[in-house]
């Protein structure tokens, strides 16, 4: 028994060399699209996780603030009971 895909294979093309040249240019071209959208996400990818982190700090600056202006509300409160 003779298995097939030990023998090489010969495949008879029905594209001219120029219908050839097109589609390796063309497929030349997805390849560079492909390595400028790669790059371009990386980038974007950076810049993303460094505004979360200015975004995380900012928020617990406002955390910060709102907790001292709980405890300055509560230490008002707590010197007198008849103070508004």
């Amino acid at each position: 028994m003779r298995w097939k895909f030990w023998e090489k294979q010969i495949v008879n093309s029905a594209l001219n060399e120029t219908e050839i040249k097109v589609l390796s240019r063309y497929l030349l071209n997805q390849q560079d699209i492909i390595n400028n959208l790669t790059t371009q996400n990386q980038q974007l990818t950076a810049e993303v996780q460094v505004l979360r982190e200015v975004v995380d700090d900012l928020s617990n600056i406002n955390n910060r603030s709102m907790n001292r202006a709980i405890k300055v509300r509560e230490a008002k409160r707590k010197t007198s009971p008849f103070r508004k």
